[in-house]
């Protein structure tokens, strides 16, 4: 029962981070190209370094997390198959 209840919630929340795709990659996207437009024309200051390293990360991160999450839900299956 709390296996499945775990289940649930790690399939509901790699669910949500799968429909925030549509719009969040797009924008860090945009964010990123703008920062390195900025960066090397000419106003490369290290916190725009700082501030591209940091939107690749998160872009990083927001595929790793949703992997992660697929395969927990996966571990907490029944093992008995029933799902």
């Amino acid at each position: 029962m709390l296996r499945g209840a775990a289940r649930r919630i790690a399939l509901q929340q790699r669910d949500v981070m799968v429909r925030q795709r549509r719009w969040l990659l797009p924008l860090l996207g945009v964010l990123l190209v703008l920062l390195l437009v900025l960066a090397l024309g000419g106003g490369g200051s290290p916190a725009v370094w700082l501030a591209i390293v940091l939107l690749s990360g998160l872009v990083a991160a927001h595929f790793l997390m949703a992997r992660h999450l697929a395969q927990r839900a996966e571990l907490l299956a029944d093992p008995a198959g029933d799902r």
